[in-house]
């Protein structure tokens, strides 16, 4: 299996963990996060299909983070996350594969030596490290959520 193939069953594996989230979560700005953060994954295996297909596509970083702020500022239950059962350990799981994702896809950038690979590669693990932030933030926005929308940790990048 290339590099390319292992990238796409990387993604296709976040995207189907996400979707059985969201299908699990009771509260709908819940499931609007996690249907976000599945739709992402989806995204990404579009664009390395494409690139894998010799197509040139631009890559468009998450705008997931941006939605989820604006699911956390207009749910007026600012405890909405912390009342979903089993939340912290569902974004502790997320956290673990962002982070298997990414390291995956350093490891494979060290090896590469196919400058369009490499540069996908760059590409897949700044994306999975923007995910791995984001959802360490939702663990925060647990402890805080009247500060987590202020934290510069939650505007660390920009789309």
């Amino acid at each position: 299996m290339d590099i390319l193939d292992q990238a796409i069953e990387f993604e296709y594996l976040g995207h189907k963990m996400y979707s059985e989230y969201a299908a699990g979560a009771k509260n709908t700005a819940v499931r609007n996060i996690f249907e976000g953060l599945a739709g992402d994954e989806l995204l990404h295996v579009e664009y390395i299909k494409s690139l894998k297909n010799k197509n040139k596509m631009d890559f468009k970083p998450t705008a997931t983070m941006h939605r989820i702020k604006e699911i956390i500022s207009e749910t007026a239950d600012e405890s909405f996350l912390s009342r979903e059962a089993g939340i912290k350990d569902i974004l502790k799981k997320a956290l673990e594969l962002e982070k298997k994702a990414q390291i995956h896809y350093e490891k494979e950038l060290q090896n590469a030596t196919d400058p369009e690979q490499k540069r996908i590669l760059e590409i897949m693990a700044k994306e999975e490290a923007r995910h791995y932030e984001l959802i360490n933030s939702l663990i925060k926005y647990l402890d805080s959520p009247q500060t987590i929308l202020e934290n510069p940790e939650f505007h660390w990048y920009e789309i």
